[in-house]
């Protein structure tokens, strides 16, 4: 049998995409096949019956190679991964490879999160919401009207969302509703403990404390130093800020005192995150990639010099950064590689 031609564009409903000849009876009689794409399912034409072959799958795109701002990262309880950024990226990690999903829009994202079974949420400027179902995403309705800058689940469908102007807003049963804030800063980050606790960061250097559901003003405050991210993880907290601030609490689950830890820098610091119980990395301006493990934090050389704006742990001996120019580095094997980006 010869090879099928080469195709090109979407496939149509009922488009023959192969015919040719085989001996497939064994009788030594040619039969003519065709390989018909109908309703999303490549099928056999064979004698007048249509019998089903394979139903199309999304194939792996070529690895990620733009340029654009990387804001956010996120994986879930079962390994899956996505990176979203400026222009409406999203990149989706398939095989190990960062490949670029379809966006629902141009606007930039600047905070992601993922729930187990394939569910995730994406938040942006100028209030932007966009879900992953099935694999994909699309917008839906936001009350927001300025720019989100950060999301956290406790499910698929409960969550919240933080941005300009002291915006928060509360998805439940999958809906997104504003929800009363006691801040006019800019909020800037968000953890939960669960889905009625939590805590927030603002741009003044203030902390916001969820619980029962209701936001209210901690009298905990590091003004006015900018607070950028706040991370939990196998019952830790961390908050980071600018001129290397970095702030500790050793039990979120039970505790609510957080305690300043020297960071050995004075570099804006975007993103923290927990590898282990113990152990965390922090990302900042300029490259700058900082280790926390046996009570102290430790610079590592840097294979960029691009800012990092966000990082994600899978473990102590896996993780993922993200940045400027579309850099994107991945760490194993004790060392951290650059994937993509200056």
């Amino acid at each position: 049998m010869s090879s099928p031609p080469n195709q090109s564009g979407p496939a149509s409903r009922g488009k023959v995409i192969y015919h040719g000849r085989s001996n497939v009876t064994g009788s030594g009689w040619p039969v003519v096949i065709f390989l018909v794409i109908t309703a999303g399912v490549i099928a056999v034409l064979w004698r007048g019956h249509v019998l089903p072959f394979a139903r199309l799958q999304a194939t792996t795109g070529p690895a990620y190679t733009g340029t654009d701002t990387l804001r956010a990262i996120s994986f879930a309880s079962d390994g899956q991964g996505w990176i979203a950024g400026d222009n409406g990226v999203l990149l989706h990690l398939t095989n190990g490879t960062w490949t670029q999903a379809v966006a629902p829009t141009r606007a930039a994202f600047n905070g992601i999160a993922l729930a187990a079974g394939g569910a995730g949420w994406a938040v942006g400027d100028g209030g932007t919401i966009a879900q992953l179902s099935g694999g994909a995403w699309k917008t839906v309705v936001s009350p927001a009207k300025v720019s989100l800058n950060a999301v956290a689940l406790a499910s698929a469908t409960e969550g919240w969302a933080v941005g300009d102007d002291g915006t928060i807003a509360a998805l439940h049963n999958g809906i997104w509703s504003l929800a009363p804030t006691p801040t006019s800063e800019n909020i800037t980050g968000v953890a939960l403990i669960s889905a009625t606790s939590g805590w927030a960061v603002t741009a003044g250097g203030k902390l916001l404390y969820l619980q029962n559901g209701t936001w209210t003003l901690s009298p905990i405050s590091f003004a006015p130093t900018p607070l950028t991210s706040i991370s939990f993880s196998q019952g830790e907290g961390w908050i980071c800020g600018s001129n290397g601030l970095l702030v500790h609490n050793a039990s979120v689950n039970t505790g609510t005192t957080w305690t300043l830890t020297p960071g050995n820098t004075k570099t804006l610091l975007n993103a923290v995150a927990v590898a282990a119980p113990g152990e965390a990395w922090a990302a900042g301006d300029n490259g700058t990639l900082l280790h926390y493990l046996s009570g102290q934090w430790t610079p590592i050389t840097s294979p960029t010099s691009a800012n990092l704006r966000a990082i994600a742990m899978l473990s102590s001996a896996e993780g993922w950064a993200v940045g400027d120019g579309g850099v994107i580095l991945h760490y194993a094997n004790s060392t951290w590689t650059k994937i993509n980006g200056s």
